[in-house]
Formats: structure tokens, sequence, C-alpha cells
């Protein structure tokens, strides 16, 4: 029988994310671990790829990576890699939360942070909602001290912990980790609450909730690269990208 990441490798992409998916936390046996962990791996090597060429591509096209309103903190930080630092991180957090999705170790240890916050020349105005792809989850390109980020996550967890000690587990909901602003805080706009996952999860694949709506991490990114990291464009912002898009694209791989 053909294993999981042969048949996602000959193009069941799709099927094998959803087979995947289906078995839970039963993902971490020994009999599905390895086959699982190489097709999780195989897609995050391919997303970092395409990555790699968005942001080429934008730099290229004299794209302004910057937050507006925090020009300090982004320009010329689009992508922070993972370091010595990426694996203590991993392990801090499921010490924290329980265990993380492997999608997410995998990005963390293999694509690293992103941020496409940012203006193109070509499109007609600045700050437009872009809802340019960010995946940041440890914050490199905020300029924290070491360990920023274990006490951001550590204090945002104590916080949920100390609300389900109040109101309930049933009223306050599962605790959800940020990796990104909504589309409006991405132009600096006062918006809802920031994308973010729903941990603990033992699965393969994880829960995205944005704005109350839940999805799965892979999916997200399928759309965002659909739009060349701007799915702004196929919502908002749709049909004002003066061609951008369809430049950008060319070549990205299927995930």
């Amino acid at each position: 029988m053909s294993t999981f990441l042969k048949r996602y490798q000959a193009g069941k992409r799709i099927t094998v994310w959803n087979e995947i998916r289906a078995l839970g936390a039963e993902v971490r046996s020994p009999h599905y671990y390895e086959d699982v962990k190489a097709v999780v791996d195989e897609t995050m090597d391919r997303v970092r790829y395409n990555i790699d060429l968005l942001v080429a591509r934008l730099r290229e096209d004299g794209y302004k990576f910057v937050w507006p309103g925090h020009e300090n903190y982004y320009t010329d930080r689009s992508r922070c890699l993972p370091n010595d630092d990426t694996p203590e991180l991993i392990t801090f957090l499921e010490q924290l939360t329980g265990p993380i999705p492997l999608v997410i170790s995998s990005w963390m240890l293999r694509v690293g942070d992103l941020n496409l916050v940012g203006n193109h020349p070509k499109w007609p105005e600045p700050d437009m909602y872009t809802d340019a792809l960010v995946v940041e989850f440890e914050y490199k390109s905020w300029g924290l001290e070491d360990h920023g980020a274990r006490s951001y996550y550590e204090m945002e967890y104590n916080d949920w912990q100390s609300w389900v000690k109040e109101d309930g587990l049933e009223t306050v909901g599962p605790f959800s980790l940020a990796f990104a602003p909504d589309v409006y805080h991405k132009v600096n706009v006062s918006g809802g609450t920031p994308y973010a996952i729903i941990l603990p999860d033992a699965g393969a694949d994880a829960i995205v909730d944005i704005y109350g709506k839940q999805s799965y991490f892979v999916d997200y990114l399928r759309k965002c690269f659909k739009w060349g990291g701007f799915p702004g464009f196929g919502d908002k912002e749709k049909g004002r990208d003066n061609g951008t898009i369809a430049e950008l694209v060319v070549g990205l791989l299927d995930i």
C-alpha cells in the first residue's frame, strides 16, 4: 500500500490531508507518525519555496515591506528564519499548553516568521485591505528581548486560565494562540481579534479561528497562495491589484 507521503508527492495532496486530519491524535501513534510527519514536512518545504519566491518577486517589484504606523518594526523584516532557539520555544509551548499540531511545529522549524504587510507601487493606493499573509510564532521582527515570545505566551495563557476559572470553559472557550493581526489591524485600523490557532491539539493540521469561523491551517495557506499572499484581493479589494497577483502566483507549488 502506498504511503501518505508517496500519494502526496503523486499529487493526491487534498485527499491525503483530509485523511490524516481524520486520524486526529492517532497521527502520533507509532503506526502513523513517521509517514504523517513526512507529509507535514514536505508540505512546509513547499510552503517555504512559495514564500521565498513571493518575497523575492515583491522585492524585485519595489514592494515596500512596512507595517503602517510601525515602520521601524517591519521595514525589510518580512522573513525571520528559524534558529537554535526555535526548538526550545516549541518545547516551551507544549509544556505550557499541551501538544501543538504537527504542522505548526514544522512551520516554526522549516519556515519561520513571515510578514508580507506593505505596499506595492502598482496598487492604486497605499494601505489597502489586502489581508497580507502574516504568520508569526516567535515575533523575532518585533525586537523583543531574549525569550520575549515565551513571556508573551505565558502571560496570555495565564490570563486565559484566570478567565476560565472565573467564567468557566464553556463561556471562555479553548485557548487560542494568535499568529497574525486581522485584516484591519494589518493597515493600522482598529479591527477585531487576531487570527489564531486552537490549542491544545495533537493532530496533524491546526484549527484556525478567524472572526469565530474555523478552518484548517493548510487550507488557509492554500487560499493565501491562490492570491499571491494577499487574499484580500479575493474579497475586500477584489479586482484592484492591477495584474500583480497573476504575476505573483506563477510557478507557486500546490500544497
